[in-house]
């Protein structure tokens, strides 16, 4: 009795895992044929104008054109160099751009995933005689991952009501205001290259090199934050643009920065109000910046307590 018993039980054992095989052949090659949706994939070469329409830009259009010196960016009238990295990771993302499931097929959930026509970041790619390369709305997928990796993003493409989700957190890479995509560069110069520094209008100081040493006016000063500030010439961004502004008068504090043959830069600077500053420098004269009082003392023209030797 005990062998017919283990024989019976032998048999359904068997039974099992033949149709739990068979159900993995069937249906497995079938899931795992999901985990690579072609979404978007365009020869980035082919690409002449993108245009992008954020959330964090409430819809509004912003254009990329592609010219022979680089990329440029439009916004509500104002056309101005692009951040060359980040239009470069705009465009990288246009590769073999794949879904790894589909989250919903009904049209009446998009904006549940953010990729509604108003909830969604929209994004049109053309290519030469305007002909367009693909369209598709990019969706958040909230607490995960972020922009270097990890997380899902959802993606919905013109004419499909299906939303699909996509490994890699990039909304928060399309999702962008204008600003983030200018080129922000305000000042580059080569730090070992700078031998002093005049200060004139509002604060006067010069600033120079003594061999090991650096002097303000004459008087030896903490070497290590003179170092710090010098630093910041070699790569020197803002954020905040004043487009639109007018010189009408002298600039109310002037920066001239000396090389070892002459000089090397100069910055000029606008008092606009109790605690803002428009700023301009001679390495990207057409371009305003905004800086606060707090960023203008430190990285602009401090004044001579700041490097105090204590």
């Amino acid at each position: 009795m005990t062998t017919l018993n283990n024989r019976k039980l032998t048999i359904v054992l068997v039974a099992l895992v033949v149709v739990y095989l068979g159900v993995r052949m069937v249906r497995v090659p079938q899931r795992e044929g999901t985990l690579a949706i072609a979404l978007v994939d365009i020869d980035t070469a082919s690409v002449s104008e993108i245009k992008l329409y954020p959330r964090a830009a409430n819809g509004s259009e912003l254009v990329f054109t592609r010219s022979a010196g680089g990329w440029q960016v439009a916004h509500d009238g104002v056309t101005a160099s692009a951040d060359s990295n980040a239009v470069k990771g705009l465009l990288a993302s246009f590769l073999a751009l794949e879904g790894n499931r589909v989250v919903t097929e009904q049209a009446a959930k998009w904006d549940e995933y953010k990729v509604g026509d108003t909830t969604g970041t929209h994004v049109v790619v053309l290519g030469k005689n305007d002909d367009t390369l693909g369209e598709w709305w990019v969706g958040e997928a909230p607490g995960q991952g972020s922009v270097y990796g990890g997380g899902q993003s959802y993606v919905r493409k013109a004419n499909d009501d299906k939303v699909y989700s996509v490994d890699g957190y990039l909304y928060s890479q399309y999702n962008k205001g204008f600003a983030s995509w200018r080129n922000q560069s305000f000042l580059r110069l080569a730090e070992s290259s700078i031998a002093g520094a005049t200060a004139s209008g509002i604060r006067s100081w010069r600033l120079e090199r003594d061999s090991t040493v650096w002097l303000v006016d004459g008087e030896k000063v903490d070497s290590a934050a003179v170092a710090r500030y010098i630093r910041r010439f070699a790569s020197m961004n803002f954020a905040e643009f004043a487009d639109g502004f007018v010189a009408d008068k002298p600039a109310d504090a002037l920066l001239t920065i000396h090389g070892a043959q002459g000089d090397l830069a100069s910055i000029q600077a606008w008092r606009t109000s109790d605690s803002t500053w428009t700023v301009q420098s001679s390495y990207r004269p057409e371009v305003y910046f905004k800086v606060d009082d707090e960023k203008f003392d430190a990285e602009i023209v401090p004044t001579v307590s700041a490097w105090s030797e204590n």
